[in-house]
C-alpha cells in the first residue's frame, strides 16, 4: 500500500472549473450523487476563486500575466485497499493527518482543501498560492518554480512519505530510477473515469494469458525459446495481478449497487406497508366514530332512564310511608273509636264511587250515542192516517 498524492499547476482562467468540479457545482460522471453530502471542506470558504482573491489582498501579491501560475493543484490519496480495510475512525485520522500535513508545509499559501467521499477511493483535493518575496523588487509575487524549487516534486513526494509513514504506507518508486509513468492530475482522473465507465460491463474478458516464453532463431535458422528471466516472470505476474485487481473492483462496484438497490427497495416496501395501513386506517375511522358517538348517545339515555326509574321508585316509597302514617295516625284511632260512624262512612263513601262509575258510563253511553249518524228518512214514502173527518176522498 503506498502513500500517492499527485500535483497539477493551475492558472487564474482554470479557477472557476475546479472550482464547479471539486464543490460539485457540475455533472461529475465518476462521483455518486447520493453521497455528495459526505464530502467535506477541510480549508478555506468552499469557494476556490474567492479564497484565491482573498490570499491576493492579503499579500498585494504581483501576476505578472494570465499565463501565470496561481495555484497548484495537489492530490492526497492512498491505496485503495488502505481505506478498505480501515474502520471509520482510522480513516478519520488519515485525513486529519493530510490537513496537519498541509497547514505545516505550507502554512496560509494553502487556500482551500476538500475531501472528496463519494468516489471509488477517498482523496483530498488541496490548492497551494506559490507566493514568494521578490527581494530584488521588494515585492510579493506569484512564482511556481521559486516557491517549490528546482526537483519540487521529488521532494514533495519525499516529503509526503514522510509523514505518512506512520500508517505503514510507502513511497512509491522514484520517477528518475524507473520505467514507470507517474501521472499527473487530468491523467489521474482519466483513469477514474475510465473505471467507472467499465465497471458497468462485468462480463468482459478478463482471462489471464498464458505464459509464453519468447522464441528467436539461432545462427542455423532454427527456432528456439529464449531463456525465462526473473523480469519476464515478474512482468507477466504484474499482468496477472492487474487483471485481477481490476476484476475484483467491478465485483465490489456491482456489489455495492446491488446493496444500494437492496436498501433502495427495502425503504419503498415499508412506505407501501405504511401508506396501506393509512388507507385502511382512513376507511374504516370514519365508521368507528360513528359507532362510538352512537354508543355515547344510547348510554346517555339509559343513564336518564335509571334517574327517571330511581325518581319513581323514591316517590313510590315515600307514599307507601305517608299512607303507613294516615293509617297509624288517622285511620286506626277513628276506627277505634268510633267504629260505628266509620263503618257508615266507608259505606256512604263505597255507595259514592258506585255512582260515580253508573254516572261515568251513561256520559260515556250518551256520547256514543250522539256521535252515530242519523238514519236518513228522505226514501220513506209520506202518508196520512185516514180518519172520519178527511173529506179528500169520497
Amino acid at each position: 500500500m503506498y502513500a500517492i498524492i499527485r500535483a497539477e499547476k493551475t492558472k487564474r482562467s482554470g479557477i472557476a472549473g475546479k472550482n464547479s468540479h471539486n464543490m460539485r457545482l457540475r455533472e461529475t460522471p465518476n462521483a455518486d450523487p447520493k453521497r455528495k453530502d459526505l464530502n467535506e471542506v477541510l480549508i478555506g470558504t468552499g469557494d476556490l476563486k474567492t479564497d484565491l482573491q482573498n490570499r491576493i489582498d492579503e499579500t498585494n501579491a504581483f501576476i505578472r500575466n494570465k499565463e501565470t501560475v496561481v495555484s497548484t493543484e495537489l492530490i492526497l490519496t492512498a491505496s485503495p485497499e488502505f481505506f478498505e480495510k480501515n474502520t471509520p475512525g482510522k480513516n478519520r485520522e488519515w485525513v486529519d493527518e493530510q490537513v496537519n500535513f498541509l497547514k505545516k508545509e505550507y502554512g496560509d499559501n494553502c487556500i482551500n482543501a476538500v475531501l472528496h467521499l463519494d468516489e471509488t477511493t477517498p482523496h483530498i483535493h488541496a490548492f497551494i498560492t506559490p507566493i514568494v518575496e521578490n527581494e530584488k523588487n521588494n515585492r510579493m509575487e506569484f512564482n511556481n518554480k521559486g516557491y517549490f524549487g528546482v526537483g519540487g516534486y521529488k521532494t514533495l513526494q519525499n516529503k509526503y512519505f514522510s509523514h505518512n509513514e506512520k500508517f505503514g504506507l510507502k513511497r512509491g518508486v522514484e520517477k528518475n530510477t524507473t520505467a514507470s509513468n507517474h501521472k499527473d492530475v487530468k491523467s489521474f482522473y482519466g483513469d477514474i473515469n475510465t473505471d467507472a465507465k467499465k465497471s458497468k460491463y462485468i462480463d468482459q474478458n478478463l482471462k489471464i494469458e498464458e505464459f509464453k516464453p519468447e522464441e528467436e532463431k539461432n545462427f542455423i535458422g532454427m527456432t528456439k525459446q529464449k531463456p525465462i528471466t526473473p523480469e519476464d516472470v515478474n512482468n507477466h505476474t504484474r499482468k496477472a495481478v492487474k487483471i485481477h485487481r481490476r476484476a475484483y473492483k467491478k465485483v465490489k462496484a456491482v456489489n455495492k449497487t446491488l446493496a444500494r438497490e437492496n436498501e433502495d427497495l427495502k425503504a419503498r416496501i415499508e412506505s407501501k406497508d405504511s401508506n396501506l395501513v393509512m388507507e385502511t386506517e382512513r376507511k374504516y375511522i370514519g365508521k368507528i366514530n360513528e359507532l362510538e358517538t352512537q354508543n355515547h348517545t344510547k348510554q346517555s339515555e339509559l343513564n336518564q332512564t335509571k334517574r327517571s326509574l330511581n325518581d319513581a321508585n323514591s316517590r313510590i316509597s315515600r307514599l307507601e310511608e305517608f299512607k303507613d302514617t294516615v293509617e297509624e295516625k288517622i285511620l286506626n284511632p277513628v276506627k277505634k273509636y268510633f267504629e260505628k260512624e266509620f263503618t257508615a262512612l266507608v259505606k256512604m263513601a263505597q255507595r259514592k264511587e258506585f255512582e260515580d262509575k253508573v254516572s261515568e258510563g251513561f256520559e260515556s253511553n250518551k256520547q256514543e250515542l250522539e256521535q252515530e249518524p242519523t238514519k236518513k228518512t228522505n226514501n220513506l214514502p209520506s202518508f196520512k192516517p185516514k180518519t172520519p173527518f178527511d173529506r179528500s176522498e169520497g
